[in-house]
């Protein structure tokens, strides 16, 4: 059964009757619901989602997950899907300052992990390993971030309605 197969689990999901063989263009009807709802009516020929703008990634994550399990799959039923997340802050912390510092290809499939699980919040944590102009004695050959990476990090978590959180030392 498709809800079983997300992760995570949908808190509802019902039957509607038929199967859907190819995943149509998502419809999205954005309410001013707030949150991070969202409602899914899979169709042979429709899929509509209803949520508010907070939960749209969340809506995303999901549809991508449901075309994962059709191409491996070939049919999936037709169906109606509602989920919300339990806690309202959902986060990852990433201690960069130990260790070698990621770089952005392996931040990128962190970030498409974090938006599949849909967690809300990215915390770097960062000692000696940003790039503060006039203590590059401190940063100097440990792969520092500097204020370029951090801001394309910050756009690329926006994208997938995730909150980069600074934690420094």
């Amino acid at each position: 059964m498709i809800a079983t197969e997300l992760f995570p689990r949908p808190k509802r999901f019902e039957l509607t009757g038929g199967e859907v063989n190819t995943i149509p263009q998502p419809s999205f009807e954005i309410t001013n619901q707030t949150g991070e709802g969202y409602r899914i009516e899979l169709q042979q020929n429709a899929l509509r989602v209803t949520t508010g703008s907070s939960g749209k990634p969340r809506a995303e994550a999901t549809i991508f997950q449901i075309q994962e399990l059709l191409c491996k799959k070939g049919s999936l039923p037709a169906c109606v899907l509602e989920d919300y997340p339990t806690l309202q802050t959902r986060g990852f912390m990433l201690d960069i300052s130990r260790g070698r510092v990621p770089r952005r290809a392996v931040l990128e499939k962190l970030v498409h992990a974090l938006w599949l699980l849909k967690f809300n919040q990215l915390q770097l944590y960062t000692e000696h390993v940003f790039q503060y102009r006039g203590h590059e004695r401190v940063w100097r050959g440990t792969g520092a971030f500097a204020p370029e990476d951090i801001r394309w990090l910050d756009a690329l978590c926006g994208e997938r309605g995730i909150e980069l959180v600074p934690n420094q030392n």
